[in-house]
């Protein structure tokens, strides 16, 4: 009898390919890769069906849930009820904090928003790490759809479900800033 040496990996794949009718090498990384091509070509979130839904859970994962079933019947409820019927376009709420409101800038507006300001909790975001001499003043933007960033919008919303975040694209120039009020 002649031993012959095999990687584990080698073997693995000898092992899968005689038991497992559905493996074909590789076919996990040209999955992947077809996933992320498409998921980077969202432009609108009338593009993001369930299928796709499902996809994105097993290729971006569900860090803030505690199951995969929870992440998919959040996320699903999430694109179909809010942001599928989102106006074009649409009021967007953020919090900063300066100690002059003639500090805040109207042309970089930031990334991060929320639909209504009932969402702003100072705590969640820090606040309380800020300056003494700072104070909070919710902005409110206007925003074409094209401005957000859906793929960071939907990863936020997985990692960070309770924030109900929506990301806008380059620092949200694209925004047009509306009015700041005191928190």
């Amino acid at each position: 009898m002649k031993i012959i040496k095999i990687s584990e990996s080698k073997l693995i794949e000898i092992i899968r390919s005689k038991f497992d009718s559905n493996y074909v090498e590789g076919s996990y990384k040209v999955r992947r890769d077809e996933f992320f091509n498409k998921f980077n070509n969202i432009k609108s979130f009338k593009e993001v069906d369930d299928t796709l839904i499902k996809d994105i859970i097993e290729f971006i994962g569900f860090e803030g849930f505690n199951s995969e079933d929870d992440a998919i019947e959040h996320i699903s409820w999430m694109i179909n009820n809010i942001y599928k019927k989102l106006k074009d376009p649409t009021k967007l709420y953020r919090v900063v904090g300066v100690k002059n409101k003639k500090q805040i800038n109207s042309k970089d507006l930031g990334y991060h928003y929320v639909l209504d300001k009932i969402d702003i909790d100072l705590d969640s975001i820090g606040f309380d790490m800020f300056d003494e001499e700072l104070t909070p003043y919710i902005m409110e933007v206007l925003v074409s759809l094209s401005e957000i960033n859906i793929q960071q919008t939907i990863r936020q919303n997985l990692n960070f479900p309770n924030e109900n975040d929506i990301t806008l694209k380059n620092n949200g120039r694209g925004a047009k800033f509306i009015k700041a009020t005191k928190y």
